[in-house]
């Protein structure tokens, strides 16, 4: 017969000449896979995806475009400084919008664990491999001049995270159990200070600051979550309600007063207050059969602000 159907990830397709041409059938259904996701911290409009197949795709205000083909699942960050320049863990980077791809020129091959950048020092970022962190006080410049700052002994670094409410604080959380603290990660040499994690770290690890209160931390350790008001040398475990699956990321809202942190796990997205007695889920229109991967966030503290989750 010369009519056929063929099913993919790209939707569902139609041929009436046995193959020669063929009509999309797809009616909206969407069909793509995102493996990872980021969106701009100064343009609500401009989101980065990797997809299954389907490359690497842009969004801004006149809508989707592809960057590249095939498989593309690098984790991606966006800095405080450009609203366009999208990182990737491979240590590469790109203007999305204008093309170009200026040199990130890290010391080491090889994809990195964690980045992280400073909101109030947008020229600063920190990047972590293996065991040793690594920062520069140039990221927008091309190439950025990179020094080696901290070697932890561990399996490996798994997030790191520059203060909200001081920009000399610094943390970093490894897979063996252990926390880093710098009260002047700015020195030429930074000291640390090293703390044992309320619970084990080797699957799944997260923290975040508080902005309006320096000695507060957040962290995760697999699907519990801890809270700390003493820069993380000990803390209290207010996992209450929330589900035993492990956290993916934990974010504040700068611009609330009550301590407003978000968790992300693959199932769904909650979230707390230090007046809340429970966690709260947000699953509104979120889907229930397959896992999320990203939490995205353009927060200017007004209702413009946007929350964004790839699946």
């Amino acid at each position: 017969t010369k009519y056929h159907y063929n099913v993919n990830d790209g939707g569902v397709w139609f041929t009436q000449n046995a193959g020669s041409s063929w009509v999309q059938r797809s009616d909206g259904l969407g069909a793509t896979e995102i493996y990872t996701a980021a969106s701009s911290n100064l343009r609500k409009d401009i989101i980065s995806i990797g997809t299954q197949d389907n490359g690497e795709l842009y969004r801004d205000t006149t809508g989707w475009k592809t960057n590249r083909g095939g498989d593309w699942s690098k984790k991606m960050s966006y800095d405080f400084k450009n609203p366009v320049m999208v990182y990737y863990s491979d240590g590469t980077r790109r203007n999305v919008v204008g093309g170009g791809s200026p040199a990130l020129s890290l010391p080491f091959t090889g994809d990195y664990n964690a980045i992280a950048f400073s909101r109030e020092m947008p020229d600063y970022c920190w990047v972590a491999k293996n065991d040793t962190l690594y920062f520069t006080r140039n990221v927008n410049a091309t190439p950025p001049i990179w020094s080696k700052i901290a070697d932890f002994t561990g399996n490996g670094i798994i997030d790191i995270h520059s203060s909200y409410a001081d920009t000399n604080l610094f943390f970093s959380i490894n897979r063996n159990g252990k926390l880093y603290v710098s009260n002047n990660i700015l020195a030429a040499t930074p000291n640390f200070i090293s703390y044992n994690t309320p619970a084990t770290t080797n699957t799944a690890a997260a923290l975040t600051s508080i902005r309006k209160k320096d000695s507060v931390l957040y962290i995760s350790c697999g699907n519990r979550i801890y809270r700390s008001n003493n820069y993380g040398a000990s803390f209290t475990n207010i996992s209450l309600n929330y589900p035993t699956i492990n956290v993916k990321e934990l974010y504040h809202d700068l611009y609330t007063t009550d301590e407003l942190v978000i968790a992300l796990n693959s199932d769904g997205v909650w979230y707390h207050t230090d007046t809340m007695s429970q966690w709260k889920s947000i699953l509104k229109n979120l889907p229930t059969n397959c896992g999320l991967n990203d939490l995205s966030v353009y927060n200017i503290g007004s209702p413009s602000s946007v929350f964004r989750n790839s699946y």
